[in-house]
C-alpha cells in the first residue's frame, strides 16, 4: 500500500496493496516500496523516506500524476486472494509506521 501525502495538505491515503505470500518474495519483486511488513509484523525499510520508491507505477491521485514522488509505499505480505487475511501484527506495525510518518 502507499501512504500518500498529496500536495496542498490533503489527507493521507492508502492506495496500493501487495500480493506476496512471504517476506522473501516481497523483497525480491521488481517493484520497490519504502517498507515491507511481514505476517508477524516485522518491518524492513527498503528505501529511505527522502528517496523516491517505484511502488505506484505510472499513476494519478486526485488529478496529480507521478504518485511515486509524493507517497510512501508499504507492502503487507499477503496472497491477496480474499482468503488470506492480514494479521493483527501487520495492522499494528502499519499503524506505528503511519504514526511515525505523521511526525516526519
Amino acid at each position: 500500500m502507499a501512504f500518500a501525502c498529496p500536495p496542498k495538505g490533503n489527507a493521507p491515503r492508502l492506495n496500493h496493496y501487495g500480493d506476496h505470500e512471504d517476506l522473501g518474495s516481497s523483497i525480491l519483486r521488481a517493484e520497490c516500496q519504502h517498507f515491507v511488513v511481514s505476517r508477524d509484523g516485522y518491518v524492513i525499510q527498503m528505501v529511505p523516506l527522502e528517496k523516491r520508491a517505484w511502488h505506484a507505477g505510472a499513476s494519478h491521485l486526485d488529478g496529480v500524476s507521478d504518485v511515486n514522488s509524493f507517497s510512501i509505499g508499504m507492502k503487507m505480505v499477503n496472497t491477496n486472494d480474499g482468503r488470506d487475511p492480514y494479521t493483527d501484527l501487520q495492522y499494528e506495525s502499519v499503524t506505528q509506521i503511519i504514526e511515525q510518518l505523521r511526525k516526519f
